[in-house]
């Protein structure tokens, strides 16, 4: 069963890839057009990248990625003159 479904798999790829144009050709990625070995793989790497830019799109709401990624600097467990402040983050 696995090898069928692999074999199905491949023929679905090898349809799409005769059907892509020039302007198909023009919207992949950069590193799938530098290695063309990729390209059998394009499905997959769609999908990684809609799933990276929507997980992105929820984690900055109302500010960029790099505010969001140095929010371990305020929230947390830490060691200040006066003693220990511990901060967590709690949604509305």
């Amino acid at each position: 069963m696995h090898i069928l479904f692999l074999f199905l798999f491949e023929n679905i790829i090898t349809q799409k890839l005769i059907s892509l144009t020039k302007d198909d050709f023009m919207d992949l990625p950069k590193f799938v057009k530098d290695d063309s070995f990729l390209i059998p793989y394009l499905p997959a790497i769609n999908m990684r990248i809609c799933r990276y830019k929507e997980k992105e799109k929820d984690l900055t709401a109302k500010k960029n990625l790099t505010d969001f990624a140095g929010e371990y600097l305020w929230y947390g467990l830490h060691k200040t003159d006066d003693g220990w402040v511990i901060r967590d983050y709690a949604p509305n």
